[in-house]
């Protein structure tokens, strides 16, 4: 783990991975990656919000680079997970490393307003291998339509 959150994290699944070999019961577990939607505190709703409100959004890290997962997807990901019965941790991820940049230039397209931007390094992608093994038909949202989403629910939620 980089850093205190993904330590406290691989604690749990120890935890859970400890208690379970105890009461012999078969558990998965999920490694959530970047998550957004609408509403959220996350990066994508912060922006879209600032931006729909007509507020300016600074940018940092361009080159920053993470696997950004649609929490709608994250949900319907866990009920597949839900029915699985082989004791395994999954990644829950779209699989697609997503910069900075590229999140600032597909909200910027979206929303048809300027980002300001600035910079440090960080990235993440999820190895999705073993899940779409598992579930080869579970399709993901890409970013852009997930950004749009996003933009036009909080456009909606303005006017209502």
């Amino acid at each position: 783990p980089r850093n205190l959150c993904g330590i406290s994290k691989l604690y749990f699944e120890r935890e859970m991975e400890s208690w379970c070999k105890e009461h012999n019961v078969a558990h998965v577990a999920a490694r959530i990656f970047r998550a957004y939607g609408h509403g959220g505190r996350e990066i994508v709703s912060r922006w879209v919000h600032a931006l729909v409100e007509g507020q300016a959004v600074d940018v940092w890290g361009l080159e920053n680079s993470y696997d950004y997962v649609l929490s709608q997807d994250i949900a319907s990901a866990m009920l597949e997970l839900a029915g699985d019965t082989k004791t395994t941790i999954y990644n829950v991820g779209t699989g697609v490393s997503t910069s900075i940049q590229q999140l600032s230039d597909c909200v910027k397209n979206v929303a048809r307003q300027y980002l300001r931007v600035d910079g440090d390094i960080e990235k993440s992608c999820a190895d999705m291998s073993r899940f779409f093994a598992e579930f080869p038909n579970f399709r993901f949202t890409n970013l852009d339509a997930g950004i749009e989403m996003v933009y036009y629910e909080e456009l909606r939620r303005r006017v209502v």
